[in-house]
């Protein structure tokens, strides 16, 4: 914390401090960090994605999807090499975020 607070716009600083709070289990304060991340680098599509894993994490799954929606808009070739896809029930007691290549490993699934 201390780095954050005097180099607050270190993105290594950010980024190290995020996932600390992600492995603590408290994604709330990783996702205020990765929207300033955002905010500093609005070209990079990893930072929005951060953001969508820790909203999926706290269980806001609508959330979430849409985050994953408009990140794919702004950045669809961030997606070519890494397609992600959500799973769930429409109405959104369960749901999960996951590379399509463990959904692959997981159902025995190719080409899914």
């Amino acid at each position: 914390m201390q780095s954050y607070r005097h180099y607050p716009a270190n993105l290594n600083v950010i980024r190290w401090l995020a996932a600390y709070f992600t492995e603590m289990h408290v994604p709330e304060k990783a996702i205020a960090l990765y929207e300033r991340a955002a905010q500093m680098r609005p070209s990079e599509a990893q930072w929005p994605l951060a953001v969508a894993s820790c909203t999926q994490r706290i269980g806001n799954f609508h959330r979430a999807l849409q985050i994953l929606k408009t990140t794919r808009a702004k950045f669809p070739d961030s997606f070519e090499r890494r397609p992600v896809c959500f799973v769930g029930l429409a109405a959104g007691l369960w749901g999960a975020l996951r590379p399509v290549e463990q959904l692959q490993a997981i159902f025995g699934y190719r080409n899914a």
